[in-house]
């Protein structure tokens, strides 16, 4: 999935987590891990006070990126 310059690549995907790697310019290092599944279409990957949520629609990926429970971020990216 690639935004401007965001890249989140995929390495696997299943109804209960994705094995991701999410590269956004704003980060001084790229997240990886695994994002749980918590409802449909939203998985959900924590590490401290950070948080992604990764809703997956049917062309897109919408990236939240949340720190202390506050939004920092949203990003669409597309196939």
């Amino acid at each position: 999935m690639k935004g401007n310059p965001e890249i989140l690549k995929i390495y696997s995907i299943d109804d209960k987590e994705i094995d991701f790697q999410y590269h956004a310019v704003w980060n001084e290092k790229d997240i990886s891990g695994v994002a749980q599944n918590t409802s449909s279409n939203k998985y959900v990957y924590g590490d401290n006070n950070y948080k992604i949520e990764l809703n997956l629609n049917e062309d897109s990926i919408e990236v939240n990126e949340y720190t202390s429970g506050q939004l920092t971020s949203t990003v669409k990216l597309f196939k």
